[in-house]
């Protein structure tokens, strides 16, 4: 309809712990509309660089739906999202889908590595966080606590909504119903669910694929080349994408580190037990 919108839902974190399903298949419900990127990242990369008007372009396709959301996962562990957020929509529903920190920590190092951006081992990950060097990505990102309880300075715990991966992979349909009625649409509706489970890719020439992410987020390009030569511009560079890729096993992370990380999350997962109101064995 064209008309200025802004989300009154945010799927704020964490990454790599189920946010893009949650973006993908809430956009589904027909009373549930979602941003044409998924993460706009409004309040953080482009915070000052571009104005209210482009974050409204996100949800100009709005046609009448109640909920309108986006998924900038990075709005959690951002240190000013939250205040930012809430000066601009101080209403906003926040909901937060968290998985166990270990396996997040494990899942977003060979993510990294798969992408190109990580070059180290994972024992010299480990070695700078046993340095006491907090903010590694592993540990930083996995700080449920630290996150949310920067969040609360602004918002209330009834406009927040919390997941926890593991529960909401074994009962989709009970989480659903909980996240609509939440959102305040109708509760009825049958997402039909199906478990992503994708064949592990890593790259062949790691060049290639930093190539391809670097065109891949030039905003110039994007905004200034028409449409009629963009978009099969970016419809070859994806094919020469996915011919860079060949099948990769995930291995399993060692005793000796799950065992480090554990204890290195213990303080953080009891303390989200306090701030959400239910037990976490499952990750201990």
């Amino acid at each position: 309809m064209g008309e200025k919108m802004l989300p009154n839902f945010i799927i704020a974190g964490a990454a790599k712990s189920g946010s893009s399903t949650l973006y993908f298949y809430l956009g589904r419900h027909p009373e549930i509309l979602m941003s044409k990127e998924k993460e706009p990242a409004y309040f953080t990369k482009y915070w000052g660089k571009k104005d209210l008007k482009w974050y409204e372009s996100q949800f100009d396709h709005w046609n009448g739906e109640k909920a309108i959301g986006e998924a900038t996962v990075e709005y959690m562990v951002d240190e000013h999202a939250s205040e930012r957020i809430y000066k601009v929509i101080t209403n906003v529903k926040l909901i937060f889908i968290m998985r166990n920190p270990v396996d997040r920590a494990w899942s977003h190092y060979w993510h990294r590595v798969k992408m190109g951006e990580e070059t180290r081992s994972f024992e010299d990950v480990i070695r700078s966080v046993k340095d006491g060097n907090l903010n590694e990505y592993i540990v930083r990102y996995g700080m449920y606590a630290t996150h949310i309880r920067r969040f609360l300075k602004f918002f209330p715990k009834t406009q927040m909504k919390f997941i926890i991966l593991e529960e909401f992979s074994k009962e989709p349909s009970k989480f659903f119903g909980e996240i609509f009625r939440f959102l305040g649409v109708d509760d009825s509706f049958n997402i039909e669910y199906v478990e992503k489970k994708n064949a592990a890719k890593i790259y062949k020439f790691k060049w290639l694929n930093l190539l391809w992410a670097k065109i891949r987020t030039m905003d110039r390009l994007k905004e200034n080349l028409p449409k009629v030569i963009y978009r099969p511009l970016r419809k070859g560079f994806r094919f020469i994408d996915n011919l860079n890729k060949k099948p990769f096993i995930l291995p399993k992370m060692s005793v000796k580190d799950r065992y480090f990380l554990k204890n290195v999350f213990q303080e953080e997962i009891n303390s989200l037990e306090i701030i959400i109101g239910k037990s976490l064995e499952l990750w201990k």
